[in-house]
């Protein structure tokens, strides 16, 4: 599955519908499936090779992650006590290995520290809410909205939730969140293109298979 972060909409969705399709054919096929990549070496760094060059166009860099349900956190926790606990994405746990919300922050720690980005130059939201269930926070739309209140001028923005380029990604957040940040009073908005056909992406995709 093309996701770097565990979810059950994503991985877990991928995973079966494969596993199903298998089923029905009559020849025995052995499956491996790629486990989450949000921590892989090879995959940060071509992350980082994207963000680095565009550093200077931004004052602010936000990471804006696909958005889930908090029910489907409680869903995949292993140990069913963890996920949602006080200061649980900071607390080692099993839970972790399976955990959206934790590998969103982890993926983001290792970029600003490799990019050497000031704790008060970036943050992370979660953008695409559908329904009325609670879904994780702080969303992108108000996140933004925050930032210019607060003076920001020159904003970036990267969803490394998102390997190729998508209507979230290119209407979502390059239409609709530009408009947004520059009619509350922004300067500039970058919007750092996913990985898409990248070099060093395609790189670690051929060592993988």
């Amino acid at each position: 599955p093309l996701s770097p972060h565990y979810a059950m909409s994503s991985t877990q969705t991928v995973e079966e519908k494969v596993k199903n399709v298998i089923k029905k054919t009559k020849h025995t096929i052995k499956l491996h499936f790629q486990p989450p990549f949000y921590n892989d070496t090879d995959y940060l760094n071509a992350l980082i090779n994207i963000i680095k060059p565009k550093l200077i166009d931004f004052d602010y860099l936000l990471f804006s992650y696909h958005g889930l349900p908090y029910r489907h956190l409680k869903k995949t926790d292993p140990t069913q006590n963890h996920c949602l606990s006080n200061n649980c994405c900071k607390t080692p746990s099993k839970a972790w290995e399976t955990c959206y919300q934790h590998h969103t922050i982890e993926t983001t720690q290792k970029i600003v520290k490799q990019l050497k980005i000031d704790s008060n130059n970036y943050g992370i939201a979660y953008q695409s809410r559908l329904g009325n269930d609670p879904w994780l926070l702080p969303n992108t739309e108000e996140f933004v909205k925050k930032l210019c209140e607060n003076g920001v001028k020159k904003l970036g923005i990267v969803c490394p939730s998102f390997v190729t380029d998508c209507l979230e990604t290119l209407e979502e957040i390059n239409i609709g969140i530009r408009e947004l940040f520059l009619e509350n009073g922004g300067e500039s908005f970058t919007y750092i293109d996913c990985l898409n056909t990248e070099p060093d992406w395609i790189s670690t995709l051929k060592k993988w298979v």
